[in-house]
């Protein structure tokens, strides 16, 4: 410690007698004295792990015997709306005796302690043994306990896990970002979206904004592409009825009939043999209300097809509905993580 100390003050010395040309460098080497000489600054690492991963910590008798399959049934549900049923993550098992630090720091983590003398109960806890993890801490008096707890809060449990995921992603992409062609959209549309870089721009104007953003990926030797097809349009809003499933899907398909398909005459819709899903969700600052809007789309008149997510938001003045909208094209991969980064994307819009 009185190492770094002397080091601090000799370069700061340093500094003021050459008459340092970064004040904002001199201001930031005085604060880490500051702190310095009052406490030490804790900086904890990163988090590890895969998106899409949680690991449980939990005794491999009690995990093998009792909880297995029970928990994995609880946390592994369908992923909402994809051509192929995928679970909504992977679940990985650790005992406590061979958690390492690695394992430790893992993104997302539930920490199973039975007979333990402190009281029973269900907590979050963020930032546990990393920056940017989500730890769930369960306390119970024998397995049953366990599973009430786990059964009672599961919902909660997997919001707060995929709500988790889409702020790293948006954390990520903030700093691999299309500024300038985000600040060309706020400009002619009034509202925008964090765009990964590489995105292409295809069409703008003041009711409609079409980008494209395609990249590559190995599988089985060969590289495919992955497209995310994003779009900006707006809707009159006049009443609280538009607000269902069947209302979104015939304003999605109006506005779809904008991008053709690969057949002249052909052009993008919504698959009709699934019901869609609408849900309530919390609107971005300087909206009033918003819904989470998904389901499959199609092509005309073609085998096109594949999951989009819409972020359905109603402008601060109460008359216009802004929709942000990403859909995947995959072919040759499980879709869940690549919506996943399309619920990121939609869910990122901001106004002026």
């Amino acid at each position: 410690m009185l190492e770094t100390l002397n080091l601090v003050r000799k370069s700061l010395s340093e500094l003021i007698a050459q008459k340092a040309k970064s004040p904002l460098l001199l201001l930031s080497l005085s604060f880490i004295f500051l702190v310095s000489c009052e406490d030490e600054v804790v900086v904890k690492p990163s988090y590890t792990g895969t998106s899409g991963e949680i690991v449980v910590i939990v005794e491999k008798a009690l995990w093998t015997n009792q909880l297995e399959d029970s928990v994995k049934t609880l946390l592994q549900p369908n992923f909402p709306m994809l051509p192929q049923a995928e679970a909504m993550f992977n679940v990985l098992h650790y005992d406590p005796q061979d958690v390492n630090q690695l394992i430790e720091r893992h993104r997302n983590t539930i920490k199973i302690e039975v007979g333990t003398p402190r009281k029973p109960g269900l907590n979050f806890i963020k930032d546990d043994q990393a920056k940017g993890q989500l730890t769930v801490l369960i306390r119970a008096d024998d397995h049953l306990g366990v599973l009430d707890l786990l059964s009672s809060r599961v919902n909660d449990v997997i919001e707060l896990i995929r709500e988790e995921e889409r702020k790293r992603y948006q954390n990520w992409l903030s700093l691999h970002r299309e500024k300038e062609l985000e600040k060309k959209i706020l400009d002619e549309f009034g509202y925008a979206i964090i765009l990964p870089k590489g995105t292409r721009l295809v069409e703008l104007k003041p009711d409609f904004v079409r980008l494209d953003w395609e990249r590559e990926k190995i599988k089985g030797g060969t590289q495919h592409f992955i497209n995310h097809g994003i779009l900006l349009y707006k809707h009159p809003y006049d009443s609280d009825s538009i607000f269902n499933p069947v209302a979104m899907r015939d304003i999605r398909n109006q506005n779809l009939k904008r991008i053709p398909g690969p057949r002249k005459g052909t052009h993008m819709t919504t698959q009709n043999f699934f019901e869609p899903e609408l849900t309530a969700v919390s609107p971005n600052p300087g909206f009033k209300y918003a819904a989470d809007f998904r389901a499959l789309w199609r092509t005309t008149e073609s085998f096109l097809g594949g999951p989009f997510v819409s972020f359905v938001q109603v402008d601060k003045s109460g008359s216009e509905l802004i929709i942000s909208e990403v859909f995947v094209l995959a072919p040759k991969f499980n879709k869940r993580e690549f919506i996943k980064e399309a619920e990121a994307i939609a869910y990122s819009v901001y106004s002026q």
